[in-house]
């Protein structure tokens, strides 16, 4: 699976921008208490294309169904972003796939909340095209009231 190429897409349809800067996939960064105390590795084309959507994650020593732990870098900026992977089984232990996807909205920008991603992009994704990816990420946050006004203005005036 191309992590990055898998994100780029719906990213830029919900920006409404084509110039995303690159997209740098961490494995194994870690933290203690909210701060980083290992920087984890930058994965290679080749490491990237050896993660299996599907393969079979090793449970943890309690048990605990399997997981992978990936943050993504936005090249130029100090944002990142986690992606997770786990191993979900059936009760009768049959592995699944899960294709759909869902939304979790820890923020709250929609009300009643969304949890289908196609439905969430379509229900907010940028109208006004735009050519600077960060000025499109402050537009695109800032079109909810529940965030007052986050971020703080940096680039773009509130509209």
């Amino acid at each position: 699976m191309d992590l990055i190429a898998t994100i780029r897409d719906p990213v830029a349809g919900l920006l409404a921008t084509d110039s995303l800067p690159d997209l740098v996939v961490v494995e194994s960064r870690e933290y203690e208490r909210g701060v980083e105390v290992a920087p984890g590795h930058p994965m290679a084309a080749a490491e990237l294309a050896a993660v299996m959507v599907g393969e079979a994650i090793p449970r943890s020593p309690d048990g605990v169904a399997g997981a992978r732990f990936f943050e993504l870098d936005v090249a130029g900026f100090e944002e990142r972003t986690w992606i997770m992977l786990f191993d979900f089984r059936h009760d009768d232990g049959e592995s699944a796939i899960e294709g759909r996807g869902e939304f979790v909205d820890e923020t709250r920008m929609l009300q009643p909340p969304v949890g289908d991603p196609r439905r969430f992009i379509e229900q907010t994704r940028l109208r006004e095209p735009g050519d600077d990816f960060a000025v499109q990420c402050e537009r695109f946050l800032r079109q909810f009231p529940d965030l007052g006004g986050w971020p703080p203005d940096r680039r773009v005036t509130r509209s």
